[in-house]
């Protein structure tokens, strides 16, 4: 089905959530409501397209305060991520706010076996002018086997410290 607005036909796509879940990837069970050290979730979604199924995860990553650098529990929380997505047995999108600097052993764990789009594109910032810390990134997109890449770029729109990340995919034939 296509829809025509303005003179211009745009095709129009069902995407069906068969699915939905949320997994604690972190938990701080001293937290005191004070602070930043607090339990981090991953919410994710299984979705139809066109018969081809995939799934979409996100969280936002452990932030203590003290920079975007390696801990134990940045590690734990990389890890239990890293089992969560693969459990998941289709193509998928792990996105967000990982908190973490492209150096990190954290971040190999979560991008092994997969295509990180932040480095594959040579990305410079996942930040805006808003956000004035020596630090530039922030935000990822990380792909499994099977998502086909078509057009990722981070947007210029400033709404806030993060720029916005754009992904167009397909998924591949052999994952279908």
């Amino acid at each position: 089905m296509n829809i025509k607005y303005q003179g211009i036909t745009y095709p129009f796509v069902v995407i069906i959530v068969l699915d939905r879940g949320e997994v604690m990837v972190y938990e701080n069970p001293d937290y005191s409501k004070v602070g930043p050290h607090h339990s981090r979730n991953l919410q994710w979604i299984k979705c139809n397209d066109r018969e081809r199924v995939f799934a979409v995860a996100n969280v936002h990553g452990l932030w203590n305060g003290k920079g975007k650098g390696d801990t134990p529990e940045r590690i734990f929380q990389s890890r239990n991520i890293k089992k969560t997505i693969n459990n998941l047995h289709m193509p998928h999108i792990l996105c967000g706010d990982l908190n973490l600097t492209l150096q990190t052993r954290s971040l190999r764990i979560l991008d092994s076996d997969m295509r990180n789009c932040i480095t594959e594109y040579g990305v410079r910032s996942t930040r805006t002018r808003y956000y004035e810390k020596e630090e530039k990134y922030a935000d990822y997109m990380i792909l499994s086997k099977g998502i086909k890449i078509n057009k990722f770029k981070v947007l210029p729109d400033e709404v806030s410290d993060h720029s916005p990340l754009f992904l167009d995919f397909d998924l591949e034939e052999e994952s279908i």
